[in-house]
């Protein structure tokens, strides 16, 4: 899984091998003329909506898959991997998980340290 930051040097990466500008991408997707710029120094965020048209530009596409569910997990999460491993629909881990774990932990999306636990016992609970 990728986080923000990668799929944006992603996009930069391949914006500058085909020697594109960030003005003339931006002005393709209807951004103003400095927003790419501005989102590839990480002054701003770009909106989801952004960054899906700017990949689209060139070339590329957003997906958002479904993980395995593993045994490490976030502090947020109340999910047992097992139980979540074991239901194909998603409801368990859709009642249990924080919002960012459905379906496993991409611990860097889920709590700022990026910190992944595998189990909490005695006075860490």
């Amino acid at each position: 899984m990728s986080t923000w930051g990668e799929i944006i040097t992603a996009l930069r990466a391949v914006r500058e091998a085909r020697r594109l500008s960030a003005r003339s991408v931006a002005r393709a997707i209807g951004a103003a003329a400095t927003s790419v710029s501005v989102w590839e120094r990480g002054s701003h965020i770009p909106l989801v909506t952004s960054v899906i048209d700017w990949a689209h530009e060139l070339g590329y596409e957003l997906v958002l898959q479904r993980v395995a569910c593993t045994s490490a997990r976030c502090a947020y999460c109340r999910c047992d991997p097992a139980q979540c491993a074991a239901d194909d629909t998603g409801g368990y881990c859709a009642d249990v998980a924080c919002g960012s774990c459905l379906h496993g932990c991409p611990a860097d999306a889920c709590n700022p340290g990026g910190q992944m636990e595998t189990e909490k016992t005695g006075d860490d609970r």
